[in-house]
């Protein structure tokens, strides 16, 4: 996975250089159309008051793009919290059956399968994908592999971590403004995204990583979560770089 993080990580350096200090706000974008100084990655060019208004605007956008990044952070430590409360509540409950069974030969209680759990896990939680076959590899051709499938709660897992990071990415963003070059606004965006998403895939990376053990969560599953957010990582930073190039092209005609 380590070319992965090289792709991401490069692009990555790139994208930090659009961040800017921020509180919280709506954008309020200008309206003059074809005298935007913000076209693509370039610098705001001097302009009248329309162009302080497009400026004022900008600064706007990149509160909100600042904001979008940490709320995308809080959400992620949020499901980490989430599996740690988990973890803690399931310990509760082996403990406390240790401690009825230590002093109570002839209880049953414990005994008796819950149903509804175990048609969860079956149906859900520890379901393969498709079939009954776990950890089908996905192979592009003979020479390439591009990991395992994962079960159904980890594609529903992954597709909730797709689905926020798209919403993120185009949230906000001006698209129908005539007056206003909606490329700066997704390049820096999509560039603090990827800053953010690199956050996990570094720390799922190595084999050693703390939430292993803390979660009780095997290094397939990690692997699986760290690849996927890293290929996520690496599109953000693709698009963020296409909008640096596009911008750049356009302010040298």
């Amino acid at each position: 996975m380590s070319h992965y993080i090289a792709f991401a990580s490069a692009f990555a350096i790139a994208a930090a250089q659009g961040s800017s200090p921020a509180g919280y706000g709506a954008a309020s974008f200008g309206t003059d159309a074809g005298n935007s100084s913000l076209a693509g990655g370039g610098i705001p060019a001097p302009q009248s008051s329309s162009g302080n208004t497009e400026e004022a605007a900008f600064a706007l956008s990149e509160e909100l793009n600042n904001h979008l990044s940490k709320d995308y952070l809080l959400v992620l430590t949020g499901f980490v919290f989430l599996l740690l409360l988990y973890r803690v509540v399931l310990n509760i409950i082996h403990h406390t059956r240790t401690l009825a069974c230590l002093n109570n030969h002839t209880q049953r209680y414990f005994a008796k399968p819950n149903i509804d759990w175990q048609n969860f896990k079956l149906a859900l939680l520890y379901a393969p994908l498709f079939g009954a076959r776990h950890k089908r590899e996905i192979r592009l051709s003979s020479a390439l592999s591009m990991g395992t499938l994962p079960t159904r709660f980890q594609s529903m897992l992954l597709t909730a971590i797709i689905a926020t990071n798209v919403t993120f990415c185009v949230y906000g963003i001006p698209w129908h403004d005539s007056g206003t070059d909606v490329l700066p606004v997704l390049r820096n965006r999509t560039g603090s995204i990827a800053v953010v998403n690199l956050i996990p895939v570094m720390i799922l990376s190595s084999p050693k990583n703390p939430f292993i053990k803390l979660l009780n969560i095997s290094l397939d599953s990690m692997n699986i979560i760290h690849r996927n957010m890293a290929r996520l990582a690496i599109l953000e930073a693709v698009v963020h770089t296409m909008c640096y190039v596009i911008g750049a092209v356009k302010t040298s005609r």
